[in-house]
């Protein structure tokens, strides 16, 4: 289970500074490299040079500790880290996730809640964070530069190997009663949504009583109000262990200065450590048994026939479920049949044209609206997943014969094999993207298996990182022998089928059984109960909230923004009338020169590949139209296409070609990060010997597509389908209601709500009046792509291609000249409430939901250059950073997942947002406690935050470019969209350094204090049917004035006492 908002949540013995922070060691202590395979304690177990990029694996441990050490390197300017501990339990109490936030709580060095992150913070990170699987706790640290990361490591290994796991921590981070009589706790809310219902009845299903893979790791809800702080100090003890712990790490960083911070701090901390507790220290002490492989868990897993079961799930709207179905796969360390199955989903599944796709997706009454095929490696054998999404209700029962009978039909004409060598050669160069896009995360992620699974010395690695190899196998191989790979692992293997349910009739159940529990928990603890409970949270927090020495802050020196490597982008404008650029772009351009038929702007990065990004305004759209924006971005890669000869492409023909051509291609609402929405996207990536045909392409798929009735049909049919998959995320909903309050724009006229009443008005005509149909989306395309709305980002290898300018002239469409338009910015879309906003609050019953979701929101600065902007986003940086004010007041004391501030120069407002609370309005109402009192200097603004604050925004800042794709991708919006310096992210950090406390203190009274305020502020809350009452009266209380509003969830109306009945305008979490 993933922690998906990336957030988590003593002794007091202030140490002397020599014992704070690991101290360089004098030179001649320094451990050296002996003939490259030892160093100190360690030796290289594996040496791996990966064949197909500048990539170089090795594995180091340690002959006294155990500890093993991975390291990939690779150039770039982000390290990342990734602390690995494997972890197995045989019940659903939630130990490995509780002990996982635990962790971040203080250690025995660092004493103190908030000092881990804290550091971090200073160390160019953004934080930590961390995910808990069924079969591994993963720490993380991501830093700019490596400097940073050195001087952290012996940090987070003192957290890892020592942390304070104390009982105070236990009852604020993961469960307590409130003064209420309510069960809270950063860990509430799980446990009835499709997934984790689903999951949990499949684990059931296909894994035997004795196996660890049964276990829900995160913990059902009725265990973790039972689970005691002990069972987790026993469970650390049995596990966070150097032995069985792997540290992987990926950048541009020297091994022997990661194996001396190892070798001179961490192994003596280690070593002491062990003779202090009498705990064994060996690579491998007595009776020692490695999670899963030595273990019941290791049985090899064998299905005696078919298993299927129905799993309801809470929900108003009935129409679509969801399937989930799961075989026996290979042995762990069959890599070249665990490709094949990798290989074998692609074809099946990854395009319109696939069979599986074409079969359930692309018809008019769809089976589903997605397909997963997907793998999940697994000790006692892997197990092979086909997930089905948004099934109707009524074919859940059936789409698994549809499957089958699709796969049958295989089986018996055989496979395409002019396809296969296509995704097979489609495969090879995508493994070369990833390894562009994410090296650390890609190799991290293999390296992480590796200790999960391999062999212990290391001697597995190398060939596991054999891919190209198995891709060269594969290439030999025959349709028959991808036959009996499908035959094998699916058609004549038994099954295990979980068929998700919609319920109206549990929603309504589980509202009213949780009243009823909450209500009996009230009556059994009685006035002294609530009482006791309300003074055992406020103790545990008084404990927890001990401040940290600011010693031990300000000693951590803060790295030199010069040691960030930023990836260097060349970049120059098209045209014969440009003035060339002084750099070697701008001199291989002027070789090129010619009269381009749009705008384009050219950015080099080294590459293997260039991406054409074709961005289109939708400022122009009259407002009837803008509705059609997501029928016409679902449909644009898989229409018809005639092209210039007059030779008529099916939409077959169409994708097939994409397929061919592309490394990937896509369509959405603004740019890669989500912002400018108002603005249509085209992306399409290629090797650079294509970049032509790529042009063409883009020209035919805007300009020379067939609006095909039958083709739109399917698509509207598909988007139907999918709403109420989209309705059911409480946070998915929040964010749609505060859009609708607050703009008119075509991103808004497409968000789920607007789009549950506006698409099947579509379907019906489609049906009844196709023709009409046809003739808007016609008026559509006509708006977006005509002349002045055009503009082109060719960013990758530039320097690559032969004529990067001239293509456009030979390829693309022939237009009039026209002066561009502005770019549009959501800030022109505002409705009045937008403009001003005050005293409106809305608060919508959702029945699918445990808990609560806020979005607050108030007026913000406008445009990226205001004078404000920095001392704004510094300010932002100090109350969200992780263990600073935001998270110590909320996260810290249970009141919420998450909770931050975010600013949006381009719309102009600032939002706080509330994810996953028990009540919404009391995350909201402590914050603006924090944020007056701060203001008013009641609580101390320390210099530290604010350093360390800034420190932060380096990292932020240098993610932003982490890879060449993001980097040249930022120089163009920069420069195009918000008319901001390319090196724009560069210039920031000077500009940080220059804000002072003074500056913040005024922009928390000038900016921050008003979202707090409801005559300045509006706010919009969903939460569980049964949490509305309350809350509400809280926003009437505060001075809001308070809508409630009915949102048609299907079925019948959940009877919560709407009175306008009306809708206005639209893996477990870490830490």
């Amino acid at each position: 289970m993933l922690c998906r908002l990336g957030q988590r949540l003593s002794a007091l013995t202030t140490r002397p500074r020599s014992q704070l922070l690991p101290r360089r060691a004098a030179a001649a202590h320094l451990a050296t490299m002996v003939d490259g395979k030892t160093f100190g304690n360690f030796d290289k177990i594996a040496d791996v040079k990966v064949g197909y990029a500048p990539i170089e694996v090795q594995r180091w441990k340690s002959r006294v500790t155990g500890l093993s050490v991975a390291h990939v390197k690779h150039e770039g300017p982000i390290t990342n880290a990734f602390f690995t501990v494997p972890t197995e339990i045989f019940d659903d109490s939630g130990c490995p996730h509780t002990l996982e936030h635990l962790v971040f709580l203080g250690s025995k060095l660092y004493p103190y809640k908030g000092v881990l992150d804290t550091l971090a913070n200073r160390a160019f990170a953004s934080g930590t964070n961390a995910w808990t699987d069924t079969d591994q706790t993963v720490y993380t640290l991501t830093t700019a530069g490596y400097e940073g990361f050195l001087r952290m490591l012996p940090v987070y290994m003192d957290h890892l190997l020592r942390p304070t796991i104390t009982d105070s921590g236990f009852t604020t981070e993961i469960h307590h009663i409130n003064p209420e009589g309510e069960n809270a706790g950063v860990m509430q809310g799980r446990s009835t949504t499709p997934g984790d219902l689903m999951d949990d009845k499949y684990r059931s299903l296909m894994f035997p009583k004795d196996s660890a893979y049964r276990s829900e790791t995160g913990g059902l809800m009725e265990a973790l109000r039972v689970l005691t702080v002990e069972k987790v100090r026993d469970f650390h003890k049995s596990f966070y262990s150097p032995h069985n712990m792997s540290l992987v790490v990926s950048g541009d960083l020297p091994t022997s200065s990661l194996l001396q911070v190892l070798q001179d701090t961490i192994e003596p901390r280690i070593i002491e450590h062990a003779k202090a507790h009498n705990l064994p220290l060996s690579p491998k002490p007595a009776g020692w048994k490695r999670p899963f492989v030595e273990t019941d868990s290791a049985k090899r897993l064998k299905l005696e026939g078919d298993k299927r079961e129905t799993v309801e799930f809470p929900e108003k709207d009935e129409s679509v479920g969801e399937v989930e179905l799961a075989w026996v796969g290979p042995e762990n360390n069959d890599f070249l049949t665990g490709k094949a199955i990798d290989v074998l989903g692609n074809y099946l599944t990854d395009s319109p044209i696939s069979p599986l796709q074409k079969a359930l997706v692309e018809i008019p009454s769809p089976y589903c609206t997605e397909i997963y095929w997907y793998s999940r490696e697994r000790i006692c054998r892997d197990t092979l997943h086909v997930a089905l999404a948004s099934v109707p209700t009524a074919e859940l029962e059936n789409v698994e014969g549809k499957v089958k009978q699709v796969l049958e039909q295989i089986r018996k004409d055989g496979f395409d094999m002019e396809r296969m060598r296509m995704v097979l050669r489609r495969d090879r160069v995508k493994l070369l993207d990833q390894v562009e896009r994410g090296a650390g995360d890609l190799f991290g992620t293999v390296l992480i298996g590796d200790h999960l699974y391999g062999d212990e010395q290391g001697k597995d690695l190398q060939e596991v990182l054999r891919d190209m190899d198995r891709f060269d196998a594969l290439d030999k191989w025959t349709s028959e022998d991808w036959v009996k790979l499908l035959s094998k692992y699916y058609l004549d293997a038994p099954l295990v089928a979980v068929h998700g349910k919609p319920s109206s009739i549990l929603a309504k159940k589980l509202e009213e059984d949780e009243k009823a529990r909450a209500a009996k928990q009230r009556e059994a603890l009685g006035p002294e109960g609530l009482k006791k409970a309300a003074e055992e949270l406020e103790k545990a927090q008084k404990e927890n909230d001990q401040p940290i020495p600011p010693e031990m802050i300000s000693s951590f020196e803060v790295p030199s923004v010069e040691t960030i490597s930023w990836i260097p982008v060349q970049s120059a404008r098209g045209g014969r009338n440009e003035t060339a650029a002084a750099n070697e772009l701008g001199q291989h351009l002027e070789k090129d020169r010619a009269d381009l038929p749009v705008f384009v702007q050219f950015d080099h990065v080294k590459s293997n590949f260039v991406t054409l990004h074709l961005y289109l305004s939708t400022s122009s759209l009259p407002k009837h139209l803008r509705p059609y924006a997501s029928l016409y971005l679902s449909s644009f890669f898989s229409l018809p296409v005639t092209l210039a000869d007059g030779t008529k492409l099916t939409h077959e023909a169409v994708v097939k070609a994409l397929d061919d051509t592309t490394v990937e291609y896509d369509i959405a609402f603004g740019t890669r990060g989500g912002a400018f929405a108002e603005v249509l996207h085209v992306a399409l990536k290629v090797e650079l010997d294509k970049y032509e045909r790529a042009i063409g392409w883009l020209r035919d798929l805007v300009y020379r597509s067939e609006l095909d009735v039958e083709r739109l049909k399917i698509t509207a049919a598909k988007i139907q389908q999918s709403l109420p998959e989209q309705k059911r995320d409480g946070d998915t909903v929040a964010w749609a209601v505060s859009g609708s309050i607050m703009f008119d724009s075509t991103q808004q006229a497409n968000a789920v709500l607007e789009q549950a009443k506006f698409n099947p008005e579509v379907v019906k005509k489609l049906e009844e009046k196709p023709e009409d149909v046809v003739k808007d989306l016609e008026e559509f395309r006509k708006f977006v792509t005509a002349p002045q709305n055009l503009r082109v980002s060719v960013a990758g290898n530039v320097l690559g291609l032969k004529q990067p300018q001239k293509a456009w002239v030979d390829h693309f469409e022939k237009l009039p000249s026209a002066e561009l338009s502005p770019v549009p910015w959501t800030k022109d879309f505002r409705l009045p409430l937008g403009d001003n906003p005050s005293k409106k609050a809305v608060i919508v019953p959702h029945p699918a939901i445990e808990s609560s979701f806020g979005v607050h929101t108030s007026k913000g600065i406008e445009g990226f250059e205001h004078p404000d902007a920095p001392k704004l986003i510094v300010t932002l940086g100090v109350l969200n950073a992780m263990e600073s004010y935001l998270w110590r007041y909320i996260r810290g004391t249970g009141l919420a997942y998450g909770a931050s501030i975010t600013q949006n120069p381009e719309s102009g407002l600032l939002t706080f947002s509330v994810y996953k609370a028990p009540n919404s309005f009391k995350a909201y109402e402590e914050g603006g406690k924090v944020v007056r009192k701060l203001a008013a200097g009641e609580i101390d603004l320390e210099e530290t935050t604010l350093e360390s604050s800034i420190s932060s925004l380096c990292f932020s800042m240098a993610n932003r470019e982490a890879t060449v794709g993001q980097a040249a991708s930022a120089s163009f919006v920069n420069q195009v969209f918000k008319h901001v310096p390319q090196h724009y992210n560069q210039q920031l950090l000077s500009e940080f350094k220059k804000v002072t406390k003074s500056d913040v203190l005024d922009t928390l009274r000038n900016y921050i204090v008003p979202l707090f305020d409801p005559a300045t502020s509006v706010a919009v809350i969903v939460a569980a049917p049964s949490k509305v009452d309350d809350i509400e009266k809280s926003l009437q209380g505060a001075g809001f004035e308070v809508e409630r509003r009915s949102i048609d969830f299907g079925g019948e109306e959940d009877g919560s006492g709407s009175e306008s009945g009306s809708e206005s305008g639209s893996e477990d979490g870490g830490r």
